[in-house]
């Protein structure tokens, strides 16, 4: 009998599930390229476009590399649509693909999402001070997108930490550096198509500020320590483009964070090499000053030409440090209204989302000068906004995230490794100098694609953490780990 029944299963032509599933999305593809056709013909085009890419997510969501790559560049596009009263951003939906790709991975494969990040407390405190801040708002409705902002950007922490862990914290630290000249290249091209007289942000729009400020020290970093001498030429031609490029915008925050981080870096290096006695990093110290000699050079040549307009306003900034004027008074208009608001309701704050009614909670302020043309703004500081918003706690909430952050990357800074890996450590501290810093006068840290790039650095801050335990393991267990190894002095 179970002869008969082998024999009976065995005369069945097996099914081929591969040519199964090609002819399912050959048809799927087939008929959903008929109905985009038709939508664009009747002129549907958001509709079409919207199902072309549901179908694309559709495929991609099996592929979280893909995902998170998508995410990665569209972060650098600012292409809002106005749906209602809410903003809806090509990143956004990337950022819930990849959200979903993550888990899907996760429960298939038993994926890192559930390691520690060792920054989840800080988050969830300032979580909750949000959402404790938003019951006593004035208008608990402008509270209800920074509760959804500040959660998404948790679990972006999240995913990125995954992320990084898959591919690699250096290699997505080169790719972000590459990314940003990619960026610069652009500004630069429009900043001469409009001869200087523009401010240029490109495509990523203002968040290129950030972008800007946080890649060239690390550009910096990659310079001193890479050891093949064709790519610390590539990297010092990247930080003189992405410093033309900080010069095409303008603005004096960017550049103000990058002459703060360059001692870092150079101090930080120096460090390293006296620790760890890295006698080639010593000597190529001196090799940061190409790129700034080059950008000083620069300026000189067309001080009077493209980069006249640009000159102006860094030399209004100095004349505004004796007498506020232009931004400078704008800045501090903001700055003294924050305050205002934050001393009106110390403990709670007038409510996440609510600086922009600002002038409703304290009419008196229209009687400023400049405030008609800065009233529903942000307060461009993200610590005094916090404040006003938020209360004290919510300061020392962020504050206690930002010290976190330095302590993490300055132990693993004090970690001796070899040369190729002492540049991460020192890159990803001066991201965290910088967040440190730049939260006291800069616009977004904490919303938009600040708030993307924030996560982004944490998540790559503890995952370098734990590759540089697994160096420590690998180092523990080999045969000479009894022995005392000398530093490599060599590139």
């Amino acid at each position: 009998m179970s002869e008969l029944a082998n024999n009976s299963l065995s005369a069945l032509k097996p099914v081929s599930v591969g040519r199964v599933y090609i002819s399912l999305v050959g048809l799927t593809l087939l008929l959903l390229t008929t109905s985009i056709i038709y939508l664009l013909v009747i002129g549907e085009t958001f509709i079409a476009l919207t199902a072309f890419a549901f179908f694309c997510a559709t495929l991609l969501v099996f592929y979280p590399q893909l995902c998170f790559y998508l995410f990665f560049y569209l972060l650098a596009a600012y292409i809002p649509r106005t749906i209602g009263t809410f903003d809806i951003h090509p990143y956004d939906l990337a950022m819930g693909l990849l959200a979903v790709s993550v888990a899907l991975d996760f429960l298939l494969h038993k994926s890192h999402l559930m390691r520690r990040g060792f920054f989840d407390g800080y988050f969830m405190f300032i979580i909750a001070i949000t959402f404790v801040s938003a019951l006593f708002a004035y208008s608990p409705a402008r509270s209800i997108v920074p509760c959804a902002r500040i959660l998404i950007i948790y679990l972006a922490f999240r995913v990125f930490l995954t992320m990084a862990l898959k591919i690699g914290v250096e290699r997505l630290l080169h790719r972000y550096v590459y990314l940003v000249f990619f960026l610069s290249l652009i500004n630069i091209g429009l900043y001469l198509y409009h001869g200087g007289e523009q401010r240029i942000f490109g495509t990523a729009w203002l968040a290129y500020e950030t972008y800007a400020m946080t890649a060239l020290p690390m550009a910096l970093t990659f310079l001193v320590f890479h050891s093949k001498p064709s790519k610390r030429l590539i990297f010092g031609a990247i930080c003189i483009v992405i410093g033309i490029g900080i010069f095409a915008t303008q603005s004096r925050a960017p550049l103000l964070a990058v002459l703060t981080a360059i001692p870092v870096v150079l101090i930080m290096a120096g460090y390293k090499a006296r620790q760890d006695r890295l006698k080639p990093v010593r000597r190529r110290l001196k090799t940061l000053l190409v790129p700034l000699l080059v950008l000083a050079t620069i300026l000189i040549l067309f001080r009077e030409s493209v980069l006249s307009g640009a000159i102006g306003r860094y030399e209004q900034f100095i004349d505004s440090l004796s007498d506020p004027q232009g931004t400078v008074a704008l800045r501090l208009v903001l700055w003294t209204a924050a305050w205002k608001a934050f001393l009106s309701d110390p403990l709670t704050g007038i409510g996440i989302g609510n600086f922009r009614l600002l002038v409703e909670l304290m009419p008196r302020l229209r009687l400023v000068s400049v405030w008609d043309r800065i009233s529903y703004m942000s307060a461009h500081n993200v610590f005094l906004q916090y404040l006003a918003e938020t209360g004290i706690v919510g300061g020392i909430a962020l504050i206690s995230l930002a010290m976190a952050g330095l302590r993490k990357s300055w132990s693993n800074v004090k970690t001796r490794l070899a040369v190729s890996d002492q540049s991460v450590s020192v890159a990803l501290y001066v991201c965290m100098f910088l967040f440190a810093t730049t939260i006291f006068y800069m616009r977004e840290w904490t919303w938009g694609q600040g708030g993307y790039l924030m996560a982004f650095f944490f998540a790559l801050t503890t995952a370098w953490t734990y590759e540089l335990r697994g160096k420590k393991l690998n180092t523990a267990t080999e045969p000479s780990a009894t022995t005392r190894v000398r530093p490599n002095t060599h590139d």
